[in-house]
């Protein structure tokens, strides 16, 4: 039977000899050997694009303005316990400085402070000066010379003069609100510690207007009795 040549070399494109060993089919080449190399190509072009991308808008968003530091935010002293690295801390709230109040003064603290105070002075002194010690806070010692009323009629003062010179010069001395004019007396020697008022005028007994020097005694000392007025 006679086999077709052509139809024997569609089946089988090498021909067989005895002995002879036919050379091997040709390999296909695989995907990653075909587009290995492209992929890799498409691959950096993308990344080289992603970065120049970013940093362009990152110039247009700096360009001009100067970059935002960021804020540190300080938490409320409330006390909390925080943490610095592993070790916790725990603030302590701030007090609130209350401030210190003077202890306030005893009566006699006060008196004793006035006293240290005053200017020591006379009768003819304050009297000399007249006017221009008003409103001066002094002491001097006095001798009754008589006691003074007000508009009421009520003893509300003494006429004095110096000690040594019972008929010299007068003032007029304002007793303290609240004292007691039973424990004074014309004659006694007294201590005044007071404020200088100045010339004021007034009517004598014989109704004849004068003027004296009057000064508001703020404590008073009997030193012939021995009665004191603390004002």
């Amino acid at each position: 039977m006679k086999i077709d040549n052509q139809q024997s070399n569609e089946t089988q494109p090498y021909p067989s000899y005895p002995g002879v060993t036919p050379p091997p089919a040709p390999k296909k080449r695989s995907w990653w050997k075909r587009y290995g190399c492209l992929a890799i190509v498409v691959v950096v072009a993308l990344i080289v694009a992603i970065v120049g991308i970013a940093a362009v808008v990152g110039l247009s968003m700096s360009d001009g303005q100067p970059a935002s530091q960021p804020q540190a935010t300080t938490a409320p002293d409330t006390g909390a316990t925080a943490m610095a690295g592993n070790t916790p801390v725990t603030s302590q709230p701030t007090q609130a400085v209350q401030p210190t109040t003077a202890p306030a003064q005893s009566a006699a603290q006060i008196e004793s402070a006035y006293k240290a105070s005053t200017t020591d002075t006379t009768v003819s002194g304050v009297d000399k000066n007249g006017s221009s010690w008003t409103g001066k806070d002094v002491h001097f010692t006095a001798v009754i010379s008589g006691l003074v009323k007000d508009d009421s009629g009520n003893t509300a003062g003494a006429n004095v003069s110096d000690p040594a010179n019972e008929f010299g010069h007068d003032i007029q001395v304002g007793f303290p609100a609240g004292t007691d004019i039973n424990k004074l007396n014309q004659g006694d020697t007294i201590e005044v510690w007071g404020i200088d008022g100045g010339t004021q005028s007034g009517a004598n007994a014989f109704g004849a207007t004068v003027q004296e020097v009057v000064v508001g005694a703020s404590y008073l000392t009997d030193t012939t009795t021995g009665y004191q007025d603390n004002g």
